[in-house]
C-alpha cells in the first residue's frame, strides 16, 4: 500500500497593498478637503457676510499697528480682484487725511504662486488727500507711522518678487497741501482735476524698475493754471534713467537724467563712487509763481534755464545759462567736492538792466565778471586766485559800481590786493595781506547819504532791509595772529537811522586785542539823541573798560528814559566767562544792587547764568538764573515783594495808578521755538486807577502747547475766577484737542470798572455772570450768562438817563445739536415784558477759524425776536427837546432770513402818548416785509377824534429797499388823511409846557394865545418815484394868532406827468382876499432830484389877486414875523421860466407895519409897484421907524435894454431920491445906530448879475447909541463842526469850500486832470450845478461928507474913488475908506485923528490893511503923542510915539495921568491928589459926555488935571455947528493972566475944503491966534 502526496501551501497575505490603497485615498480626501476648505473659504470670502467678517477682523489689527485710523466703507471681494469703496485715513487727532471714493484692483491669482503679482489694472476713483505740514510733521506720515516700532529686521537677499501693473487709472483726483510757515501764516498748494494714466514694474532679482505715468490737473492754489505732467523712468542693477516734462500755470521743466549707483562693496573694501548727469533742455518760470512761494521774490519777469550738470564721484561739473528780460548769467566749470579745487570757475553777468528787472527800478547796464581757480581744504593748503569785477552804472543819479575784488594766495601767504565799492551814498575800500601765522587788513566806509543805499536795497530786496538814513564814516582795522587778531573800529555818524530808530552825533571806539576773547575790549559808544519806540534820549553813554582780566561796564540814557547800570566783573582765565562782583540798575524811582557774586558763561555754544544773579532794592528782590545750550533754554525768575509803584514812570505812566507788591516764579525750559513754562504769581495791595486792595493769584503752566491753570482776582469793584485748559495750537489750527475755559465773575460794580478804564462815571449798578467754552477746540461749546441788578444811566441834562434802575440777563450759548450760537436778553423795570432773541448760523469754531466778513453778515440766515409791552415814555424825560413825556408804548418785532433777504413784521402800539404838551394820543403803526411786498399801516386818534391815517404799499420785497438803484422802480399807493385837528396840537407847534398844561388855572379872561386854527388834509400819492404823481388837498379853518381875527386857508395841488398845478386862497377876517393860481413845470422824480433839478429852464405861471387884503391875521405864525399888517391890493402875474421870470402888473401896501424878530418894527408903510415885460417901477416907498423916517422921493425905475438887461435909475430928477433921516438900524433888537443919509443908485440888472454901478452918497451921517450893545450868546452851529453825508458836508458853502481846498491841495496847484479849478470847485452840489449862485457888484462914491458921530468919535470918513463890493457866497471888499478929519476921547483924552489915515479893503472884508494915526496933545507937559496902528487881519501892531520923544512906559503913563512920570522928588512929578484927580477926571469926562450928550449939543467933553491937584486943571467942550465948523470953549483953573494964561478961551476950526482949513482961538487973557492950514497926504 502507498501514502498520499500532500498539498501546495497557499500564498501569504496581501495586506500591506490595501493599506497603501487607503493611505493615497486618504491623501487624496484630504487634500479635496483642503481643497474645499480653501474654496469654501474663498467662496464664504465672497459673500457679504464673509466681506463684512473680513473687514471686522482686519481693521482693527491694521489700526493696532497705525498711529492713525483707518476706516472702510465698503469690501467687494472676488476670484478675480477687489474693490473698495469710502476708503478714509484720519491721522492720531481724528482729523481726515485721506478719503477715496472707490479702488478697483484687478489681479491674477495664478502667478503668486511664483511670487508674481501681476494686476492687470488699478482703478482709483476721486482720491482726495489734506496735507498738513506743521511742526509735528507731515500729517500722511504720522497717520501712517507704526503704533509701535518694530526692529530692523536684517537683509535676507534680493528675494524673488515680481510685480506688473500693466495699467493704472486715476480720476478726479483733488490734493490740498497746507504748510504752516515759522514766522506766522501758511503757505497753501491745491491740485484739482487730477486725472492720471500709467503703468509700473519692479523686480526684486535684478532691482530693475520701470514706470511711466501722464497726468493733467488743475492748480487751483497760490497761482491758478493746468499742468500736465509726463514722467518715464526705467532700470536695473543699479543704472536707471528717466525723462520728465512738467507744465504747471506757467511753469515749464523740460529735463532727463541718468545716474549709475556704486555697486555694493564687502565691508573693508572702499565705496565704489556714483555717476549722474542731468540735462535741463528747458526750465521757465513765471514772476507770480515764484512770488507765491517766496514772497520776496523781486523780478517781474520770467526767468529761464539750461544747460547740463554731471556728478562723476567728487569730481562736479556745470554749465548752466539763465535769462531773464536782457540779462544772462552763465556758470561754467567744475569743483572737486573733496578737496575743494577748481581747474576753472567762472560766473559771466550780462546786460542786467533793473529797469526791466524790477519794478520801478532804475536804468542801468551792468556787466559782472568771477573768476576763479585753485582751492584748498585749509589756510595752509589754500592756493589760486580770484577776481571779481563790475562795471559801473548809475541809481538816483549815483554812481553804482564799479566793484573790484582781487586776491590770491600761494604757498601759504595770501593777499588782498584790492577790494573796492561804489553804491549809492556809500563807498567802500580795504587791502591786506597775510601767512597762516598772521593778518593785517585796512579798511574804511564813508557813508555819504544812506538813504540812497536804502532806497536801492528796498528795491532790489524789498522787505528785507530796514529803511536807512544817515552819514558819516567808519574806519577799521584787523592786525596780528590769524586766529587771534587785534580789531580796532573808530568811526562817526553826524545821523543815522535804521527802522524807527533815529540818532545823532554817534561816536564809536573799539579796541579789541584779541577777538577769540571781546571781554577784553575797550570800546565807547555816546549818542547825543536817540529816538527809539517814540521815546526821544539823549546823553547816551556806553562804555567797556577792562584791565588784563578786570572789567568795568557803564551804560546811562537820559531824556524820556533815564536809566543806568553799572557793572565790575572779571573775566574768565579761558575767556569763556564773566564773573560779576558788583552790579547796579538805577532809575528815578528805584535803584537795585547785586547782593552776591555771580558767574555768566558763554564757552561751548551754552550761555549760563550761575549761581542766580540776585539783585535787591529796599525790600524787593530780583532772582534770575537760566541757561541757554543750543536750541534748549532753561530759566527761572523769582520775584520778591515786587512793588509795582516803582517801576520806571518811562515805561509805566504814573496816571496808572499802578501799585502793589507782586511774589512768585516764572519758569521756561525746552526748545527755542516752543519751550514750556509755568508762572505762580501773587499780587498784593494792589492799586490801579486810584483804587486800592486789589488781590490777585495766578499758577499756570504751558506743556507741550497746552496751556493750564488757575486765576483768581479779588479786586474793589469785583471778583473773577477763572479755570482753562486750552490747547494753544489745537485752537490756532482747529483741532479736535479737548479744550475747557471756565469764567465766573461776581459782584462788579459798574461804576467803578468805568472809573478803573478812565471812563465817565455815567453807569451804576452790580453784574455778575459766567463763561464756559468746553469740548475740542475746533468746534467747542460756548455757555455764557450776564445778570445785571439796580442798573443806573446818568448824564447831564439833555442827555439821556434812566429814572428808575433795571435788572436784565443775557444768556448766549451754543445748541448742543447743530452747535450754533443763539442768544437772549431779558430786562426787567421797563415793562411788564422786555426780551430780545437772536438765532444765528454761527459756531464758536466757526467764527474762531473765519470771521465773518461783512457781506457773510449780510447773507447769514437770523431769526430775531423782540419784545417790549407797554413802554413807559417818562423814561424819555431828561432828552432834548422833549418836555412832559407821558403815556406807554408796546413794541413787537419778528424777523427771519437774511439782512439781503429779510422778512419782518413790526408793530408799535401806542396808548395815551403825549409829550411837548400835545394832547394824548392812542395809536398803531403797523410793518409787514415780505418776499412779494411790504406794507405799512397807520392809525391815530385822540379824544376828540381822528388825528391820522396813513395807508403804504411798497410792490418791492424789504430785501429791496437795501439797494438804492432800483428805488425809482418801485411801485408805490399811498393814501393819507389827517385832521382836522388844532394847529396847536401838531408837533412843533404846541405851546410850550405852562401851568395851564399842569393843572393850574388858565390866564386871566381865558384868552387864546399862539397859533390857532385847525387843520384839514387828504394825500394821495402812487406810481414809482421815477414817474410820481401827487393830489394833496389842505385846509385850515380859522387860522391866527392869539387875540387875532381868524382867517381861512385853503390849498390844492397835484403833480403829475413832470408838471405842477395848484391853487392857494388866503381870506382874512375882514373879508379881504388873496388868491394864487398857477402852475410849474418842473420835474421833481427821483431822478432828476439826483441829476440836480433844472429849475433855471422850469415854465412857470402864476396869478396873484389880493383884494383888500389885510394879513394881520398870520402875525406870529411863523417865529421870524412878529406882526404884519396894512391893507394889499394886487393884480400881477408871474409868466417865464424860474430863472428868467417875467413880471406883470401892479402891487400896493398902504399903512403897513412889519415886525420882524431881531430887526425892530416899522409902521406907516406905502409901496406902490408896477411891472410889465419892459420896465417896473417903484412910484412910492416910505416907512417910519421909531423917531426916524425913510422916503422914496421919485420913482425907481428898471427899464429892459436890447439885452435883456434892466437900466435902473430915477429919472425926473438931479437930487439922490433916496432920504433917511435919523433911521434906526435894528440888529438883535438893539439900536446898532441912527442913518440919515441922501442916496441915488444907477446901475443894472440881469438874471445873474446885480451890477449898481452908481450908489452915489453926497452926505450921510450915522450916530452911535449911547447905550453899549449886549453881545448875546450866538445861537448858530459853531462854524468848525460840519454835518456830512457819505463823506461830503450837508452845507453847500461848505462843500464848495471843500472843493476848493482840494484844488489848492493838487500839486501845483492844478486841478485835477481834464478839469479847470471852476469847474472843480463848482461840482460840490447838484443844486448848485444847476443853479448858479446871483452876483451883485456895487460901486460906492462917497469921496466925502460920510461923517461917525457918538460920545466917543466923531469923524468924517470918504472913500476912495474905486471903492466897491462884490458877493457871491461871501462879501469882498476893494479899496479905501479915508479918514479926513476928527477925533476920538479915550479916558477923557482927545485923540484927533491924521488925514493920512485909512483902511484898505483888498478881498475879504475881516483882513483889512489899517493904517490909522492919532494925535493927542498935552499942553502941560508940552507933549504930543501918536498912536499909530497898523497891520492886517490879526497882525495888527500898536506904536505909540512922542514928540519929544519918550519912552513907552513915560507915554503910557502920560496917557493914564496927564503927567510924564509918577516918581516922587522928582521936578515932573505929581502928588498924590494930582494923580488922583488926572486919573478921575479922565473917567468923569468920560462919563459926563455920556450924561450931557442927551442934554446938550456937545461932541467933545475932556478933562485933564493939573500939576497940583485942582490948579492947573483943563477943561474942553465943543460941538461941531455943521460938517465943517467946529466951535468949543477951553478953561483951565489957575491960570495966570499975567503971562498971558487964557483962564476962558473960545476955538474956532473951518473947513475950507479938502486940503485947506482955517483955526483961530482967543481967550480973556487977550491971547490967542488964527492960523491957515494946508495938508496933503502921502
Amino acid at each position: 500500500m502507498t501514502e498520499p502526496t500532500p498539498s501546495a501551501a497557499p500564498p501569504p497575505p496581501r495586506r500591506p497593498a490595501r493599506w497603501g490603497r487607503r493611505v493615497l485615498w486618504g491623501l487624496l480626501g484630504l487634500l479635496g478637503l483642503v481643497v474645499l476648505l480653501v474654496a469654501g473659504a474663498l467662496v464664504f470670502a465672497t459673500t457679504s457676510r464673509g466681506e463684512a467678517w473680513l473687514v471686522q477682523k482686519a481693521l482693527p489689527l491694521a489700526n493696532e499697528q497705525l498711529s492713525g485710523r483707518l476706516a472702510l466703507g465698503r469690501l467687494d471681494l472676488s476670484l478675480g480682484g477687489v474693490i473698495l469703496e469710502d476708503v478714509k485715513l484720519y491721522d492720531p487727532e481724528g482729523e481726515l487725511v485721506a478719503e477715496i471714493a472707490r479702488v478697483d484692483v484687478r489681479a491674477r491669482l495664478a502667478g503668486l504662486v511664483r511670487q508674481h503679482v501681476d494686476l492687470p489694472s488699478a482703478r482709483i476713483e476721486q482720491p482726495r488727500l489734506y496735507l498738513a505740514q506743521d511742526e509735528r510733521g507731515l500729517n500722511l506720515l504720522r497717520a501712517l507711522e507704526p503704533r509701535t516700532p518694530s526692529p530692523e529686521e536684517p537683509s535676507t537677499g534680493r528675494g524673488s518678487l515680481k510685480l506688473d501693473l500693466h495699467q493704472l487709472v486715476l480720476e478726479d483726483g483733488y490734493v490740498d497741501f497746507r504748510q504752516a510757515l515759522p514766522e506766522g501764516g501758511d503757505r497753501r498748494v491745491r491740485l484739482e482735476d487730477l486725472d492720471a494714466r500709467g503703468s509700473a514694474r519692479y523686480a526684486a532679482a535684478t532691482q530693475g524698475v520701470g514706470a511711466s505715468l501722464e497726468a493733467t490737473a488743475s492748480l487751483a492754489r497760490p497761482v491758478p493754471g493746468p499742468v500736465r505732467l509726463a514722467l518715464k523712468a526705467s532700470g536695473e542693477e543699479g543704472a536707471f534713467e528717466g525723462d520728465v516734462d512738467l507744465e504747471a500755470a506757467g511753469l515749464v521743466l523740460d529735463a532727463s537724467g541718468r545716474a549709475q549707483l556704486p555697486p555694493q562693496t564687502p565691508p573693508g573694501m572702499p565705496e565704489g563712487q556714483l555717476q549722474a548727469g542731468l540735462t535741463l533742455r528747458r526750465l521757465s518760470a513765471p514772476p507770480e509763481l515764484l512770488r507765491a512761494f517766496v514772497p520776496t521774490w523781486p523780478l517781474l519777469v520770467p526767468v529761464s534755464a539750461e544747460g547740463t550738470a554731471g556728478l562723476d564721484g567728487d569730481a562736479a561739473r556745470v554749465d548752466v545759462t539763465a535769462r531773464a528780460a536782457s540779462a544772462s548769467l552763465a556758470v561754467k566749470g567744475g569743483l572737486d567736492l573733496e578737496r575743494l579745487r577748481t581747474d576753472g570757475l567762472s560766473v559771466k553777468a550780462r546786460d542786467v538792466d533793473l529797469s526791466e528787472l524790477m519794478a520801478q527800478g532804475p536804468r542801468t547796464r551792468i556787466a559782472a565778471d568771477l573768476d576763479a581757480k585753485g582751492g584748498g581744504t585749509s589756510l595752509e593748503t589754500l592756493e589760486g586766485e580770484v577776481k571779481l569785477t563790475v562795471s559801473p552804472s548809475e541809481y538816483l543819479g549815483q554812481p553804482l559800481g564799479p566793484v573790484e575784488l582781487e586776491a590770491s594766495a600761494k604757498e601759504g601767504r595770501y593777499s588782498l590786493m584790492r577790494l573796492r565799492m561804489l553804491a549809492p551814498g556809500v563807498a567802500l575800500q580795504a587791502r591786506g595781506d597775510g601767512t597762516a601765522e598772521s593778518v593785517s587788513l585796512e579798511g574804511g566806509l564813508t557813508a555819504g547819504n544812506l538813504a540812497l543805499l536804502s532806497q536801492m536795497l528796498s528795491k532790489l530786496m524789498p522787505g528785507v532791509v530796514a529803511p536807512m538814513a544817515g552819514n558819516g564814516t567808519l574806519d577799521f582795522s584787523v592786525k596780528g595772529p590769524l586766529r587771534t587778531p587785534a580789531v580796532k573800529v573808530d568811526g562817526g555818524f553826524a545821523a543815522l537811522r535804521y527802522g524807527d530808530v533815529a540818532a545823532q552825533d554817534v561816536s564809536l571806539k573799539l579796541e579789541m586785542p584779541d577777538v577769540s576773547r571781546p571781554l577784553t575790549s575797550n570800546a565807547t559808544l555816546v549818542v547825543s539823541r536817540l529816538r527809539a519806540a517814540e521815546r526821544n534820549l539823549r546823553d547816551v553813554a556806553v562804555t567797556l573798560a577792562t584791565r588784563e582780566r578786570a572789567l568795568d561796564a557803564s551804560v546811562r540814557v537820559a531824556g524820556d528814559v533815564e536809566l543806568g547800570l553799572t557793572l565790575n566783573g572779571l573775566v574768565d582765565a579761558d575767556n569763556q566767562g564773566l564773573a560779576i562782583q558788583q552790579m547796579a540798575l538805577f532809575w528815578p524811582e528805584a535803584t537795585w544792587t547785586l547782593q552776591a557774586p555771580t558767574h555768566l558763561g558763554f564757552g561751548g555754544g551754552t550761555v549760563e547764568v550761575a549761581p542766580p544773579l540776585r539783585l535787591a532794592s529796599e525790600g524787593q528782590t530780583l532772582s534770575l538764573q537760566g541757561a541757554m545750550r543750543g536750541q534748549r533754554v532753561t530759566a527761572r525768575v523769582e520775584l520778591g515783594a515786587f512793588d509795582l509803584s516803582r517801576l520806571p514812570r518811562s515805561f509805566v505812566p504814573e496816571s496808572l495808578g499802578l501799585g502793589g507788591r507782586l511774589t512768585g516764579h516764572a519758569a521756561v525750559s525746552g526748545r527755542m521755538a516752543r519751550p514750556d513754562a509755568e508762572a505762580d504769581l501773587r499780587l498784593a495791595d494792589g492799586q490801579a486807577r486810584g483804587y486800592e486792595g486789589l488781590q490777585a493769584e495766578l499758577k499756570a503752566r504751558y506743556v507741550k502747547d497746552r496751556a493750564t491753570g488757575t486765576l483768581a482776582a479779588r479786586l474793589p469793584v469785583a471778583r473773577l475766577a477763572a479755570e482753562f485748559d486750552v490747547p494753544v495750537q489745537g485752537v490756532l489750527k482747529r483741532r479736535r484737542d479737548a479744550m475747557s475755559v471756565h469764567v465766573k465773575l461776581e459782584d462788579l460794580d459798574v461804576a467803578g470798572a468805568m472809573k478803573l478804564a478812565g471812563q465817565p462815571e455815567s453807569a451804576s449798578g452790580r453784574l455778575s455772570g459766567t463763561l464756559k467754552v468746553e469740548g475740542p477746540a475746533r468746534e467747542p461749546l460756548l455757555d455764557f450768562t450776564l445778570r445785571g441788578q439796580d442798573v443806573r444811566y446818568q448824564t447831564p441834562p439833555p442827555g439821556f438817563s434812566l429814572p428808575r434802575p433795571l435788572a436784565f440777563q443775557l444768556r448766549a450759548a451754543s445748541d448742543r445739536e447743530d452747535r450754533t450760537l443763539d442768544a437772549r436778553l431779558d430786562v426787567e423795570g421797563l415793562g411788564p415784558e422786555t426780551y430780545v432773541a437772536v438765532r444765528t448760523p454761527f459756531t464758536v469754531g466757526g467764527l474762531m477759524a473765519k470771521p465773518p466778513t461783512p457781506d457773510a453778515l449780510f447773507a447769514a440766515t437770523l431769526g430775531v425776536e423782540a419784545r417790549v409791552t407797554r413802554l413807559p415814555l417818562d423814561l424819555l424825560k431828561g432828552l432834548s427837546g422833549v418836555q412832559q413825556p407821558e403815556g406807554t408804548v408796546t413794541a413787537q418785532l419778528d424777523f427771519e432770513g437774511s439782512v439781503l433777504v429779510p422778512r419782518a413784521t413790526l408793530r408799535v402800539q401806542a396808548n395815551a402818548a403825549t409829550l411837548n404838551g400835545l394832547p394824548p394820543m392812542n395809536g398803531q403803526l403797523d410793518v409787514v416785509g415780505g418776499d412779494q411786498d411790504v406794507k405799512l399801516t397807520l392809525n391815530a386818534q385822540r379824544q376828540s377824534g381822528p388825528l391820522a391815517q396813513l395807508a403804504l404799499r411798497l410792490a418791492a420785497p424789504l430785501g429791496a429797499l437795501q439797494d438804492r438803484e432800483v428805488y425809482g422802480h418801485i411801485p408805490f399807493d399811498l393814501t393819507g388823511r389827517v385832521g382836522p385837528v388844532p394847529l396847536q396840537e401838531l408837533p412843533g407847534l404846541a405851546p410850550a409846557a405852562s401851568p395851564v398844561a399842569q393843572g393850574a388855572p388858565p390866564p386871566q379872561g381865558g384868552r387864546p394865545t399862539g397859533i390857532q386854527g385847525v387843520l384839514a388834509m387828504e394825500l394821495g400819492a402812487r406810481g414809482t418815484l421815477d414817474t410820481p404823481q401827487l393830489e394833496l388837498t389842505a385846509g385850515v379853518q380859522d387860522l391866527g394868532v392869539g387875540n387875532t381875527g381868524l382867517g381861512q386857508v385853503r390849498l390844492n395841488y397835484t403833480y403829475k406827468d413832470t408838471r405842477s398845478r395848484f391853487d392857494l386862497l388866503l381870506t382874512e377876517p375882514g373879508g379881504g382876499t388873496m388868491l394864487v393860481d398857477g402852475g410849474l413845470g418842473l420835474d421833481v422824480s427821483l431822478p432828476a432830484i439826483n441829476q440836480g433839478l433844472k429849475t433855471d429852464n422850469a415854465p412857470v405861471e402864476v396869478a396873484l389877486k389880493a383884494r383888500n387884503f389885510n394879513p394881520s391875521f398870520l402875525s406870529g405864525t411863523v417865529e421870524m414875523l412878529r406882526s404884519i399888517g396894512g391893507v394889499l391890493q394886487a393884480d400881477a402875474s408871474v409868466t417865464g421860466t424860474l430863472g428868467a421870470p417875467g413880471f406883470n402888473g401892479s402891487l400896493e401896501w398902504k399903512d403897513g407895519k412889519l415886525g420882524l424878530m431881531g430887526l425892530g418894527e416899522y409902521r406907516d408903510i406905502q409901496l406902490a409897484l408896477k411891472a410889465s415885460r419892459e420896465s417896473v417901477a417903484i412910484t412910492t416907498l416910505a416907512a417910519k421907524a421909531g423917531n426916524g423916517s425913510m422916503n422914496l422921493n421919485s420913482p425907481l425905475t428898471a427899464v429892459r435894454n436890447a439885452r435883456g438887461e434892466y437900466e435902473l435909475s430915477s429919472p425926473g430928477t438931479s437930487d439922490p431920491p433916496l432920504v433917511m433921516r435919523d433911521f434906526p438900524i435894528i440888529v438883535d433888537d438893539q439900536l446898532m445906530a441912527l442913518v440919515s443919509l441922501r442916496a441915488k443908485v444907477e446901475g443894472t440888472l440881469s438874471q445873474r448879475l446885480v451890477n449898481l454901478r452908481n450908489v452915489a452918497i453926497p452926505e450921510a451921517t450915522i450916530e452911535l447909541p449911547e447905550a453899549k450893545r449886549k453881545d448875546l450868546q450866538a445861537l448858530e452851529r459853531p462854524g468848525d463842526v460840519v454835518l456830512v453825508r457819505d463823506g461830503e458836508p450837508l452845507d453847500p458853502k461848505k462843500r464848495k469850500e471843500e472843493a476848493q481846498a482840494r484844488a489848492a491841495e493838487t500839486p501845483g496847484g492844478a486841478p485835477a486832470e481834464g478839469a479847470s479849478p471852476a469847474e472843480d470847485a463848482g461840482r460840490v452840489g447838484e443844486d448848485e450845478a444847476a443853479s448858479p449862485p446871483m452876483v451883485f457888484w456895487v460901486n460906492v462914491n462917497a469921496p466925502r461928507n460920510l461923517w461917525v458921530k457918538g460920545s466917543d468919535i466923531n469923524a468924517e470918513l470918504g472913500l476912495s474913488e474905486d471903492f466897491r463890493v462884490e458877493y457871491t457866497d461871501v462879501a469882498r471888499l476893494f479899496g479905501e475908506v479915508r479918514v479926513l478929519r476928527g477925533r476920538v476921547d479915550v479916558l477923557g483924552r482927545r485923540f484927533d485923528i491924521q488925514r493920512d489915515s485909512q483902511v484898505r479893503f483888498t478881498g475879504p472884508a475881516v483882513t483889512p490893511y489899517i493904517n490909522v494915526t492919532a494925535e493927542h496933545r498935552n499942553e502941560s507937559a508940552k507933549v504930543t503923542v501918536f498912536v499909530t496902528i497898523r497891520g492886517q487881519g490879526r497882525e495888527i501892531t500898536l506904536k505909540p510915539t512922542s514928540d519929544p520923544p519918550l519912552p513907552e512906559s513915560e507915554i503910557y503913563t502920560l496917557l493914564a495921568t496927564g503927567r510924564r512920570t509918577l516918581e516922587r522928588s522928582s521936578g515932573a512929578s505929581m502928588n498924590a491928589s494930582a494923580q488922583a484927580a488926572s486919573v478921575v477926571g479922565s473917567l468923569v469926562a468920560n462919563e459926563a459926555r455920556k450924561a450931557l450928550a442927551a442934554k446938550l449939543p456937545l461932541d467933545v467933553v475932556s478933562i485933564e488935571a493939573g500939576d497940583s491937584g485942582i490948579a492947573g486943571t483943563k477943561l474942553e467942550v465943543g460941538t461941531y455947528v455943521t460938517d465943517k465948523i467946529y466951535v468949543g470953549y477951553t478953561g483951565r483953573v489957575g491960570a495966570n493972566l499975567q503971562q498971558g494964561e487964557n483962564a476962558n478961551a473960545v476955538r474956532f476950526e473951518y473947513q475950507l475944503g479938502t486940503r485947506w482949513s482955517l483955526e483961530g482961538q482967543y481967550g480973556d487973557a487977550r491971547s490967542g491966534g488964527l492960523d491957515l492950514i494946508w495938508t496933503n497926504q502921502y
